[in-house]
């Protein structure tokens, strides 16, 4: 069957220039609004962040199922603990740390310090840490108290503690961001600091 007359009719130059003019236009458009729609759009990292609840030794930080208080800080360069001593290349700090499970039973699974250059330095692996290492059960309005040791490398500042319940994934999830104050002096004490233990203290 012949097409009706003037159905394809040939485009002349003009025509077809203004017709890729057009279709380039269309592109570039739809790649402008998709940049603004990646741009406007929350960063998955930053949208799905922990929630850091600010706090400072000797105040008890509630985060959501559980609060925490840093009762002592202490910074040395050898520790000792269940009969072993521990060296270190950079300093050991230890944290007394009193945890009390608020609403249900549950397990302190992150342990970390992280300084003001957003480096993590997670419970040190060299000793017993049950407190923190998801092993020790926690029972609601009991307290417990123990020693944390983490070994951060000399130039670390600004440093503070973080704790959460949640072992991989803390997206949206509430962890302690309680600040650690240090005196400097004390990092060339080369006699062993030893960990004291887990004390239950309702």
């Amino acid at each position: 069957m012949t097409p009706p007359a003037g159905r394809h009719r040939n485009l002349g130059p003009l025509q077809r220039f203004l017709k890729r003019a057009g279709s380039f236009i269309l592109v570039l458009a739809a790649l402008g609004v998709g940049d603004f729609v990646v741009r406007s759009t929350p960063d998955v990292d930053k949208r799905e962040r922990p929630f850091v609840v600010s706090g400072e030794e000797g105040k008890a930080v509630e985060a959501r199922m559980f609060s925490a208080t840093l009762l002592k800080t202490r910074t040395a360069a050898v520790v000792k603990a269940s009969g072993f001593v521990h060296d270190t290349q950079g300093v050991w700090v230890i944290l007394r740390m009193r945890f009390v499970a608020l609403h249900e039973p549950l397990s302190i699974s992150y342990a970390a310090v992280v300084d003001a250059r957003g480096r993590s330095f997670y419970a040190s692996d060299r000793v017993n840490q049950s407190l923190v290492d998801g092993s020790r059960i926690l029972q609601p309005g009991i307290g417990v108290e123990g020693d944390i040791a983490f070994e951060i490398p000399r130039d670390a500042t600004g440093l503070t503690a973080q704790f959460s319940d949640a072992r991989l994934n803390r997206a949206m999830q509430a962890v302690t961001g309680i600040t650690i104050s240090i005196d400097d002096g004390i990092f060339l004490n080369r006699q062993p600091v030893t960990l004291d233990p887990i004390e239950v203290k309702p």
